[in-house]
């Protein structure tokens, strides 16, 4: 059987395309492994695939873990955890689930602070994507856990032409990641406030090396903020 097609598209759970995913096609049958980049559409496709093996596919996207992260998710993770205000789709808790534990707990905010701050250049216990196969429902959406993370054809007999995955990027609970190259632009502006916010600090003296200096910081408004990320530098 030449010409077999198994064709799909990861998207994520915005619809929107995600490009440049490793997809791996997996012939358990005959052990052998063929691999196709998504588009700029996020598609990829395999054509000549044999009939009647046993083939397994699984998406791979280990690039740009901080991609769509920051001081914003942070909160809303913990806001979560706190039960003021709890993630709304399983794909949300399964970015949130940042160590891959099964859970969304304190730990995740923690291994999350460290990238934001670059202690860690990667997640030490996940990829910065994961991805569910489109058709898989959820038992439970408070529970998410135990998806598969392929998609399975015990004995292949017709073309598959609905391959598809959800991708979730692992940190980004407020959908900013930027995911494809014209999706890029936009990005940047959708997350942030235009409103400039002036912060100053009081000149403290320092008398030996070492000591411990409280250095306090006064906004020149009142806002409500749920987070702040910046970068200190001094001399």
């Amino acid at each position: 059987g030449s010409m077999t097609i198994i064709e799909g598209e990861i998207l994520t759970e915005e619809l929107v395309e995600v490009e440049n995913v490793m997809v791996e096609l997996e012939n358990m049958s005959s052990s052998s492994m063929v691999m196709d980049m998504t588009s700029g559409n996020g598609s990829y496709a395999f054509s000549d695939v044999a009939f009647y093996d046993e083939y397994d596919i699984a998406p791979l996207n280990n690039d740009n873990p901080l991609n769509g992260v920051s001081t914003l998710d942070l909160v809303l993770i913990q806001r979560h955890i706190l039960g003021q205000e709890p993630l709304a789709t399983p794909y949300k808790l399964i970015a949130a689930d940042v160590n891959d534990s099964g859970s969304v707990t304190a730990i995740d905010l923690i291994q999350l602070r460290k990238l934001i701050l670059g202690i860690y250049q990667e997640l030490p216990e996940n990829t910065s994507w994961v991805f569910v196969p489109e058709s898989h429902e959820f038992t439970d959406p408070v529970m998410p856990w135990g998806f598969p993370k392929s998609l399975h054809y015990n004995a292949l007999y017709n073309a598959q032409t609905q391959a598809n995955f959800v991708g979730v990027k692992v940190g980004d609970v407020n959908s900013s990641a930027a995911v494809n190259f014209a999706r890029q632009a936009d990005v940047d502006i959708e997350t942030r406030s235009s409103e400039t916010l002036y912060i100053s600090s009081a000149e403290v003296e320092v008398s030996h090396a070492g000591e411990l200096v409280a250095v306090p910081f006064i906004a020149d408004k009142d806002m409500d903020i749920y987070g702040l990320q910046f970068t200190i530098e001094f001399e």
